[in-house]
């Protein structure tokens, strides 16, 4: 299928679905009291929400500006920050269906977008950088550590009704996302030998605060991580929405590629 069309449509499905977060929200503030405080506490993750969706935007137009080497990367990385929205939805949807089938099968969508999230970023990163032994490396030990979670916390997945046993998954798997987009970032955009202050900041704040948005339950970490995330990866995406219109990203990605798979 174009490659195009494939960002668009994505980038529309992100849209829409950032609409329907927003829609929830607008319902739950003209509900009863405690919606109210449900949205309230879930701030954070609208912020993520609105994070996810400029971030998409910036790699939309970055993929749109670049011909380089990784152009195949957009549709996994626009989809991969869609199905993290569609998270968010299904952990506000489950507040305002209380029957246990539709907890169950919210709770189902919950944990099977994170992973297929973190399954398509990882799986096709290793495809895409084959050739790079430090690539395959990091993944590799991403690998392991998906394995531990599923071999410690697999006895749960059978308790779908408790949203608590799906936090535990998508903690862990969300380290294994987080991995996944600083590898890619380090191994094929950004040349980790000349790579500069800024963006050594936007990946510590990027992956911290993704970290720390998983804390639900302690608010104050929860309202920390939604900022260190949200400056992140919008400077993260800024920067690269830059460097697609300055600079020769073709020849760029050529040399860094190089660096990588040289011995």
């Amino acid at each position: 299928m174009n490659n195009k069309i494939v960002r668009i449509a994505i980038l529309a499905f992100q849209i829409v679905i950032s609409l329907a977060i927003f829609i929830l929200l607008a319902i739950g503030f003209a509900g009863g009291e405690e919606m109210e405080m449900m949205v309230r506490l879930s701030i954070p993750c609208l912020i993520q929400t609105i994070s996810n969706l400029i971030f998409s935007i910036l790699l939309f137009f970055y993929y749109k500006k670049t011909n380089s080497l990784d152009l195949q990367m957009a549709p996994v990385l626009l989809l991969s920050t869609s199905l993290e929205n569609i998270r968010i939805f299904a952990y506000f949807a489950e507040y305002s269906y209380r029957e246990p089938i539709s907890q169950g099968i919210i709770a189902t969508i919950f944990l099977f977008s994170m992973l297929l999230s973190a399954e398509m970023f990882c799986g096709s990163s290793i495809i895409h950088q084959s050739r790079s032994r430090i690539s395959v490396n990091n993944y590799i030990i991403c690998g392991i550590i998906a394995t531990i979670a599923i071999l410690i916390f697999g006895p749960r997945v059978t308790d779908l009704v408790h949203l608590e046993s799906i936090w535990m998954y998508m903690l862990l798997i969300r380290v294994l996302y987080i991995c996944a987009v600083l590898g890619f970032i380090v191994n094929i955009i950004i040349n980790p030998r000349r790579s500069n202050v800024i963006i050594r900041l936007a990946m510590i704040a990027l992956s911290s605060g993704n970290f720390l948005l998983s804390l639900r339950n302690a608010l104050p970490l929860a309202y920390t991580g939604t900022i260190l995330f949200f400056a992140g990866e919008i400077t993260i995406g800024a920067i690269l929405l830059k460097a697609s219109r300055k600079l020769d990203t073709t020849y760029i990605t050529d040399q860094i590629q190089s660096e990588i798979i040289a011995p």
